[in-house]
């Protein structure tokens, strides 16, 4: 999926995402060429991860989330306190299927989007 995720698609992805624990921490030195690569690699093996955010981190934890997401492909699911979600989707084999009605929900708030 690479259009832009709607509101309701990300209100979906993120009640999956609710039990899972981070995979990624970011730590003082903020985003490094180590942290995209661990978050490249969990993303593309799992398509939806959460990522942690440590106190001593100094940053704006929302632009920290996007420039996190546009290191690895990914999209921004939400932000909240000092953890946020991201979600990639695979070509092939996806292991995450939208339910019917959050396609046509989507699709609804797609084409409003476009008028």
């Amino acid at each position: 999926m690479s259009q832009k995720l709607m509101s309701v698609e990300r209100r979906f992805l993120a009640r999956l995402a609710h039990s899972l624990t981070p995979v990624v921490h970011i730590g003082h030195e903020s985003i490094t060429p180590d942290v995209v690569e661990s978050a490249r690699l969990a993303v593309d093996a799992r398509e939806l991860i959460k990522v942690k955010i440590n106190p001593n981190c100094d940053g704006d934890r929302k632009a920290l989330a996007q420039e996190l997401a546009d290191q690895t492909g990914a999209q921004v699911v939400q932000v909240v306190g000092k953890t946020f979600v991201l979600f990639k989707q695979k070509d092939k084999k996806s292991s995450i299927e939208f339910p019917t009605d959050v396609l046509k929900k989507a699709k609804t708030q797609r084409r409003k989007a476009l008028d």
